[in-house]
């Protein structure tokens, strides 16, 4: 459950004080977050912190991440990392995602760099076609109540790859949906 609110921002203000490495703590956002402002070249070069955060949507398509991307105790209502690369890793904890959710085309994590959900409810279907995770992967506690392709498509080519072992366990809902 996120933490209560404690101011209301746009999303221009949202991206201003992301640009400052400030991070978001207790805001709700108004608007469509879209991340790819944050884009220097050749990608994010800044951590992306959101803790306690209301939003109706975030964008960080197309995106590629040299610093750790987190999330804590947010509640998304929709969101959209297709092909977004986590180079540094990415965290989720303890988030609750209202919609479908699209980490298509994406992963890249670098090891050691892990990327994590630990005890996120996702109401939506959530999308991994196609990733590729060279990294570590934890997926604990998770609900999956609309179901999602993570261990699906198996022997297609756009299964998902994990080069080390994923850590997945505790999770509910169909973690093994196959499709796109």
């Amino acid at each position: 459950m996120p933490e209560p609110t404690q101011q209301h921002v746009t999303a221009a203000e949202a991206l201003q004080r992301l640009k400052t490495g400030e991070g978001l703590v207790g805001v709700e956002v108004r608007g469509q977050l879209d991340l790819q402002a944050l884009e220097d070249t050749g990608g994010v070069r800044l951590p992306v912190l959101l803790r306690g955060c209301r939003l109706p949507a975030v964008d960080a398509s197309d995106l590629v991440f040299h610093a750790p991307v987190t999330f804590e105790r947010c509640h998304v209502d929709a969101a959209l990392f297709y092909a977004a690369y986590f180079l540094q890793g990415a965290r989720f904890e303890a988030c609750t995602f209202g919609g479908d959710v699209t980490f298509e085309c994406g992963g890249h994590n670098e090891a050691p760099a892990a990327f994590t959900l630990l005890n996120c409810t996702f109401q939506g279907f959530v999308n991994f076609f196609d990733n590729w995770y060279p990294g570590p992967v934890e997926v604990r506690g998770c609900r999956f109540e609309g179901g999602t392709n993570l261990l699906g498509n198996r022997g297609q080519p756009y299964e998902v790859a994990f080069d080390l072992p994923p850590q997945i366990e505790g999770n509910s809902g169909v973690l093994d949906a196959d499709g796109g």
